[in-house]
């Protein structure tokens, strides 16, 4: 195979960055991000989004979060060994805006 059609064929290419803006209760506390995530190392897989964000609890600012996405980082820390629920509470905990790193499988 060419150099040129590995570079092309590449997973890398297929990475997508979005920006999540997390809404605060009346009182100030946050409220723990309406996305489903399964996987995880809990069953050996990346932690992937299930279904599309609640867009009353999550604003997405940048980027577009769809269905079956791989998550590899959250605001640059990498989540391979994380537990789905690791993984959901690394980004309630973080600040807004958070910043996800994806993949689309395929």
């Amino acid at each position: 195979m060419s150099k040129a059609l590995r570079k092309r064929n590449h997973w890398s290419g297929r990475l997508r960055e979005a920006v999540l803006s997390v809404t605060a209760t009346p009182s100030g506390a946050r409220l723990v991000p309406a996305l489903s995530l399964l996987g995880g190392a809990e069953v050996a897989q990346f932690p992937y989004l299930a279904t599309a964000v609640d867009e009353q609890q999550v604003r997405v600012l940048a980027g577009k979060l769809q269905a079956g996405d791989l998550l590899l980082e959250v605001n640059g820390a990498p989540v391979a060994g994380l537990t789905s629920r690791d993984v959901t509470a690394l980004i309630a905990a973080s600040p807004s805006p958070v910043q996800l790193k994806l993949l689309k499988p395929g």
